[in-house]
């Protein structure tokens, strides 16, 4: 099954927590099952826009850069995959 997505703000009330921080709403959690294997966030750097994604697992690749939501989800999803 492939990996779920949510905003942070959605995975704390999933999980029953009280917001800890204001979470901006392009910060997603990346969920396998009930268990939080990553994140993607829009991030500004230096060559402009891009969208950062990470995978909480060791190895590599285990991170990169994209230009749209879509592209850093299958970027996530294909390395996570990979490593299952």
């Amino acid at each position: 099954m492939p990996p779920t997505f949510r905003t942070q703000r959605e995975q704390e009330i999933v999980e029953g927590r009280a917001p800890l921080i204001n979470w901006k709403a392009d910060d997603y959690a990346v969920i396998d099952g009930d268990r939080v294997i990553g994140r993607i966030e829009k991030e500004r750097l230096p060559l402009g826009v891009k969208w950062m994604w990470s995978l909480y697992m060791v190895g590599t690749p285990n991170s990169g850069t994209t230009d749209t939501l879509e592209e850093a989800k299958a970027a996530f999803a294909e390395v996570y995959r990979q490593r299952k």
